[in-house]
């Protein structure tokens, strides 16, 4: 929803981008050569933007994009992590053991069978499944009232067939029956598992490697970076574009590396390629690679002996078990790379590299004159009357306190919205003086797709107020996502189905808790993600850490324990489970509750209170029951 306000400054907006056109690129002065002054330059950007590169390369990590070694230091293994069973759970020898065989079974059984068919042994993976189907067959859990079974009912069947790897036995059973063969059968099943592989990893890991590199680039010269522009990809429509881009890149560079020594040579070749993504999202595959290989020519040993440079800090980053990878060398590392990309760009221009005519953004290489940035943002006075003009009422009172302070009223009115409304056209005004001064990139001055030049419609603004009912919404999704989530991950580990925490329902008020607390506790930070971040950490840890105390001295038990992994405190919370829960309340307070809250503020309010009442009810049935009828 727009307001009248914002609609006439999207109409401004769209008006001044379009009447201004970006001049054709000049080659931008060649910049310094030597690995002395590039490390220089990245130094420099790394104290600007420190706390913004730290959480870059904490998602390329967890993502396995690049410096993979960053978490080693809190991948420590356990005995026994997150397991969401007693240490004191077992009711005798007999439930022990069949939920060992049936745990153990289920595990080979999937694992196994995949791999039998992977290697194209169809009647290894077929008497596998039998096995474990037999095991789980004469194997009963029994703790207290609750019995996990699998000798009769469809559920049983469906469960067991997924745990044993029967369902994967059928479904090439019918691929070999539609195909007519067993080779091609299974040679179709390989492919079809590599390419779910690839398409995966190519969307998400490779892909962040061009957005990865683009932020870089923004950041060496300009002071302000703002997170929206992590989003440029999406905004350009060239997603999946670009994943194709550098997917083909790595699978060029995989084949090379067959012959060894034209491995090494080719990932020098292609090093460039997601920084030219970065720049130009508009090339194709093909281009964006014959582009790099040119610009490289006579720069593969420059780029050696850079990488080459850091051999010191790869040292000590496997001595830190990765936590100066973390800290400091490996953004030193990809900020040194993006001066170098400066570098080589520079010299390809100068020489006349063919293609080169197509890196069209000089202003991400140099500052744009102050009279094209003057044309470019004219109307930002006239926007800064707007937002000044329709500055919506404040709540008074205990309502106002708590909107204010947290972020939540009882019930939305016209002016929450219009708050919400006026934080979206704030924020573009301030992305905007900094563009307009010359501290941040000027998004109007783009050769990407015209979406660059467009206003963001708000959908997803974070600095909102939310409803008593979408703050019910918000904490039972969550809950529901993580039970699901944890139920999810020890089936597919275990081959088991067990009911995580101490509920029946299927929710985990440990999640919901959490977002509530990222929500409220943390609403002041909600313009600044870094500390959003790191606080969000915080807070996760202290609410994992009590519940566990509370748990163990209100029913006796560990319902989950981190011990033996590095940096855990007593077994009750770990430094990976803190980063994760950190990445999470960014998921939360940016993306996932403000999607919630729009998908609640559609429906009529008498259904939403009922729905809510509906909720609430059931939960707190359950945590009554929950005490005489355990888990």
């Amino acid at each position: 929803m727009t307001s009248a306000s914002e609609g006439k400054g999207a109409h401004a907006l769209e008006g001044s981008a379009s009447a201004v056109q970006t001049p054709p690129a000049a080659a931008p002065a060649r910049a310094n050569g030597p690995r002395k002054e590039w490390k220089a330059a990245a130094k420099r950007s790394l104290k600007g933007h420190y706390l913004f590169f730290l959480v870059l390369i904490l998602v390329a990590s967890m993502l396995g994009t690049a410096y993979t070694g960053a978490l080693d230091f809190v991948k420590m293994p356990a005995a026994d992590v997150l397991t969401g069973q007693s240490s004191e759970l077992v009711q005798g020898g007999a439930a022990d053991e069949a939920a060992s065989a049936v745990k153990t079974t289920a595990a080979w059984g999937v694992s196994s069978v995949y791999e039998s068919l992977l290697r194209g042994d169809v009647q290894e993976g077929a008497q596998t499944a039998a096995d474990a189907q037999e095991v789980q067959a004469g194997t009963d859990i029994q703790a207290g009232g609750l019995e996990i079974a699998f000798r009769r009912g469809i559920l049983s069947g469906v469960v067991g067939n997924l745990s044993s790897g029967a369902a994967l036995m059928t479904a090439f059973a019918g691929l070999k029956s539609l195909l007519g063969s067993q080779s091609i059968a299974n040679a179709l099943f390989v492919l079809i598992s590599v390419l779910g592989i690839c398409f995966v990893t190519a969307v998400t890991t490779q892909t962040y490697e061009a957005i990865m590199a683009r932020m870089f680039l923004e950041a060496r010269r300009y002071e302000s970076v703002p997170v929206n522009r992590l989003a440029f990809l999406a905004r350009a429509r060239r997603w999946l574009h670009v994943s194709w881009a550098l997917f083909l890149t790595a699978l060029f560079e995989a084949l090379w590396t067959i012959t060894i020594v034209g491995g090494v040579i080719k990932h020098f070749s292609y090093k460039m390629v997601p920084y030219l993504l970065a720049e130009n999202p508009e090339l194709g595959a093909l281009e964006a690679i014959t582009l790099s290989r040119k610009m490289m020519d006579g720069h593969k040993w420059e780029a050696f002996k850079l990488e080459l440079s850091f051999i010191g800090w790869y040292f000590l980053g496997a001595l830190t078990l990765g936590i100066t990878e973390l800290l400091f060398s490996g953004m030193y590392q990809q900020a040194a790379f993006a001066e170098y990309y400066a570098y080589v760009r520079a010299c390809a221009k100068e020489r006349g590299v063919p293609g080169t005519e197509k890196l069209l953004d000089s202003y991400l290489f140099e500052q744009a004159p102050r009279e094209l940035l003057d044309a470019a943002y004219a109307d930002i006075g006239e926007l800064e009357q707007q937002l000044a003009a329709s500055v919506p009422p404040q709540r008074t009172g205990v309502g106002g306190f708590f909107a204010s302070a947290f972020g939540v009223v009882l019930r939305t009115k016209p002016e929450d919205e219009a708050f919400k409304e006026w934080n979206t056209l704030n924020d573009h005004v301030r992305a905007f003086r900094l563009a307009a001064a010359g501290e941040a990139y000027p998004a109007r001055l783009s050769p990407l797709h015209a979406s660059e030049h467009r206003l963001a419609s708000g959908r997803l603004q974070a600095k909102r107020r939310y409803s008593v009912c979408s703050l019910v919404i918000v904490f039972f999704a969550l809950a529901i996502i993580g039970w699901l989530f944890e139920v999810g991950m020890h089936f597919v580990t275990d081959g088991t189905f067990v009911n995580r925490g101490v509920n029946h329902g299927p929710w985990l008020p440990i999640y919901g808790t959490g977002a509530l607390v990222f929500l409220l506790l943390l609403n002041k930070v909600r313009d600044r993600p870094a500390l959003l971040f790191v606080l969000a950490m915080v807070a996760a840890g202290v609410i994992e850490y009590f519940t566990h105390l509370g748990l163990e001295l209100a029913l006796g038990q560990q319902w989950w324990d981190y011990s033996g992994y590095f940096l855990n405190l007593n077994g009750r919370i770990c430094a990976e489970g803190l980063l994760a829960f950190g990445t999470g309340g960014l998921l939360i307070v940016y993306v996932l509750a403000p999607a919630l809250d729009n998908l609640g503020s559609k429906l009529p309010q008498p259904a939403l209170l009922v729905l809510c009442l509906v909720l609430v009810g059931s939960f707190a049935a359950d945590v009554a029951t929950a005490p005489a009828i355990p888990t």
